[in-house]
């Protein structure tokens, strides 16, 4: 039976030794590599469309075979087509013969005549060929819409794994610089450790090698100086302490309640208080004070509680004149108020144990006692005074209790280095005689309790080497030196951390002497 191949209606026969395997049977391609398979679903769509355009055969297109003719051109004895034209198409056919050669003992001579095809069978079998070759198409459209969705889980995939990936370089980068920021920083904490443990035991060798020169230089303060005897220092202050107690028991309130002593010495008081503050530089001036004064206390030495009581009154007016003149012009006041005390002090010998307990109520400092001040009793011990204010009573602030102190004991030292008159020099001793400011100074150089030490105490310093450091030196030679010397460098350099004011004031008083070989005393009084 004779067939034709569908590819011979629309393009060729594909060759010739398979011209009859070329019928209409399209199965899905399979890209042997699915995942660089690139074929967009409207590629697919329009190829198909295309595909199919080119199916729309008409019946005048179709070719009417009338004949075949037998001969014995071919000796293949295959049957071929007449028109052999590979590229033929359909369109350009017209009414063609074929030779059937299949048997060579047929006589080729002989011609056979077939009859026109049924254009139903055609038509037939092209609707057929058409309906297998979109459930192809089908198929592939399927088949493509199943590589992209892989192709596409595939991406997703891949990114996911990128994801992951960028994810787990992320977590190791972190990790790392974790672990180097943690290593830097154990480090910097070993550094500052060690740096601490320096420090702290370079600070330990120097507080060692600060005690060992404390104790070194208290040894040879001491050696220099002599004993300090604190039980003794103890005693003086709580003598004249009992002694403030006495002349207010039994003077003052005595006094108080006779009404007519009372009235004469009232009006005595209110005539020398105010001497006080007419001294000046002037020594003619003095003169005339202290010859005033004489014939006012003389008055009063018939009666021998009224003479107590007024010498009392003196005393606590010489110390108040001390605590604000004297502390506020030391160079102007201390000298003319020293000479003045000093007169009264040689008329009246009784005098001195007055101005002695008030000199140590007011400044302890001057017999080198020195106590705590963290409590109350402390603080009275030591001069401290209350003042009014809006907040009640309270302590005056460490400025004022200062300049109360240097005033009181500059004073004290300017006496001790008046020299007597000449009249009295063989008659008299000195009541309050230098030897006294020697005592002052060694015992505070003495304080073995550096804690004890504060501003005031070289206030005190300062105020004896202003008023009698000249002196002092002419007196005592070379031990003068040394003992000035260590106080003003010595002592100083042991409370050196303290930062105090008055010791670094010290040291350029005693630098200023080690330089000039001179100390600026108070200038003298003239006539």
């Amino acid at each position: 039976m004779l067939r034709f191949s569908f590819n011979d209606l629309i393009d060729s026969v594909e060759s010739e030794d398979d011209a009859n395997n070329d019928e209409l049977n399209i199965d899905p391609i399979v890209p042997t590599n699915i995942t660089h398979l690139q074929l967009p679903d409207d590629s697919i769509d329009q190829e198909l469309h295309s595909f199919l355009n080119k199916l729309k055969i008409s019946e005048n297109i179709i070719p009417v075979v009338n004949s075949i003719q037998y001969h014995n051109k071919y000796d293949n004895n295959r049957v071929r087509a007449f028109s052999n034209n590979t590229h033929n198409k359909l369109i350009g056919l017209k009414d063609r013969s074929f030779i059937i050669n299949d048997n060579p003992h047929i006589n080729n001579n002989i011609k056979y005549n077939i009859t026109e095809p049924n254009d139903k069978i055609i038509s037939s079998d092209f609707l057929s060929n058409i309906d297998r070759l979109k459930h192809s198409a089908a198929k592939n459209l399927q088949y493509i819409q199943l590589l992209k969705k892989k192709r596409k889980e595939e991406e997703e995939e891949k990114m996911r794994e990128e994801k992951k990936q960028k994810k787990k370089e992320e977590e190791e980068r972190k990790r790392k610089e974790e672990h180097e920021a943690r290593i830097k920083k154990e480090q910097e904490e070993k550094r500052k450790l060690e740096e601490k443990a320096n420090i702290l035991k370079q600070k330990q060798l120097e507080e060692e090698a600060k005690h060992l020169k404390e104790q070194e230089l208290l040894k040879k303060i001491n050696a220099t100086k002599g004993v300090y005897n604190k039980n003794h220092i103890e005693t003086v202050f709580i003598k004249y302490k009992k002694l403030i107690t006495s002349i207010k028991e039994d003077i003052v309130i005595k006094v108080s309640k006779d009404k007519n002593l009372k009235t004469i010495l009232s009006k005595h008081k209110r005539k020398i208080n105010p001497k006080f503050g007419q001294l000046t530089n002037s020594i003619q001036q003095l003169n005339s004070v202290t010859n005033h004064i004489f014939e006012l206390v003389d008055q009063t030495k018939n009666n021998e509680l009224g003479f107590k009581w007024i010498l009392n009154f003196i005393a606590k007016a010489i110390v108040s004149q001390a605590e604000t003149e004297v502390a506020v012009k030391p160079e102007i006041s201390a000298l003319p108020l020293a000479k003045l005390t000093l007169n009264l002090l040689l008329r009246y010998p009784e005098l001195k144990q007055f101005l002695l307990a008030r000199f140590i109520k007011k400044c302890p400092l001057v017999i080198g006692y020195t106590c705590p001040i963290d409590t109350e009793e402390g603080r009275l011990r030591m001069g401290w005074k209350r003042v009014s204010s809006n907040d009640g009573d309270k302590w005056e602030d460490s400025s004022s209790y200062n300049e109360r102190l240097g005033g009181i004991a500059c004073l004290y030292v300017t006496i001790t280095r008046l020299i007597l008159p000449s009249n009295m020099i063989e008659t008299a001793a000195h009541p309050l005689p230098i030897d006294l400011s020697w005592k002052m100074a060694s015992r505070i150089a003495n304080i073995n309790d550096l804690a004890l030490l504060t501003d005031v105490h070289f206030v005190v310093l300062n105020s004896f080497i202003d008023g009698c450091g000249t002196e002092f030196i002419q007196c005592y030679g070379n031990q003068g030196i040394k003992l000035m010397s260590l106080i003003s460098t010595s002592l100083t350099s042991l409370v050196a951390d303290k930062k105090l004011p008055a010791a670094a004031r010290l040291r350029i008083l005693w630098e200023q002497w080690e330089t000039t070989g001179k100390l600026e005393g108070f200038p003298e009084m003239v006539q």
